[in-house]
């Protein structure tokens, strides 16, 4: 179901789930990130997104593995994605992670997706979020500060802490 939001600044963007036939869309969103904030969403360099990984991010059945995609209103561009993968043994939680293209980093799309990213969640009786980012990561870790119950965050680990989040 496709969703239409204006953000605070008057652009207007469109989310709705990915579908396996949208890796040109993903490829694009992935375009729009600069290296640095590859690096921060697969935590190691990704000079360019491997055919594998197209193949695996787009298969979904939108139960345990869901996508939201969110594209430029005006122009149709994918400008960011977030994700969820139900966790294996443990059915009422699943990983999830966001990618905004850096020209709309802080501007609020990272709040809507995540928004939208929990509601179908829940739907699918998700009530836990984990996530691993960068300790360095604020604008992530300040986001996950303000969702549900608030986010435990985990000691850092290399560099890296775990979120949970209680929806």
């Amino acid at each position: 179901m496709l969703r239409t939001f204006t953000l605070p600044d008057g652009a207007a963007v469109e989310i709705r789930p990915l579908e396996p036939d949208d890796s040109e869309l993903l490829l694009q969103g992935f375009e729009g990130l600069s290296p640095a904030s590859r690096y921060a969403r697969f935590l190691t360099a990704v000079p360019r997104l491997p055919r594998h990984w197209v193949d695996d991010l787009t298969d979904l059945d939108h139960r345990d593995r869901e996508a939201l995609a969110a594209s430029d209103g005006a122009t149709g561009q994918g400008i960011g994605i977030a994700r969820y993968v139900r966790v294996a043994g443990e059915p009422n939680a699943a990983e999830f992670a966001i990618a905004i293209a850096d020209a709309w980093q802080g501007r609020g799309l990272g709040r809507i997706l995540l928004d939208e990213l929990i509601g179908a969640a829940k739907a699918n009786g998700i009530e836990r979020f984990y996530g691993d980012v960068f300790a360095n990561n604020e604008r992530m870790l300040g986001l996950a500060r303000t969702i549900g119950r608030g986010a435990h965050i985990g000691p850092p680990e290399t560099g890296i802490v775990r979120l949970t989040v209680e929806l």
